[in-house]
């Protein structure tokens, strides 16, 4: 089965801001691994983007995808 990577961005209220990159590994259930930018870190405006992938550097592995990543997966008929 495949990986996919994203670059993830969020808007702080002034534009997009690059915040991390996530990859998800799909083996016989999907895992991923997300790694905060040190830019986004260091923005005075940052907010975890899930309670699973609390404000800190380096990966940081998850069972599944973390909600904020499942409110913008496809769903089980391919839309959004």
């Amino acid at each position: 089965m495949a990986d996919d990577t994203y670059e993830i961005y969020i808007d702080l209220g002034a534009g997009p801001v690059h915040a991390g990159v996530a990859y998800f590994h799909r083996r016989t259930a999907v895992t991923t691994t997300f790694n905060y930018t040190a830019g986004y870190l260091a923005n005075r405006a940052q907010i975890a983007l899930d309670p699973n992938l609390p404000l800190t550097s380096g990966a940081q592995y998850t069972d599944g995808l973390p909600g904020a990543f499942q409110d913008c997966a496809p769903d089980r008929g391919g839309g959004t």
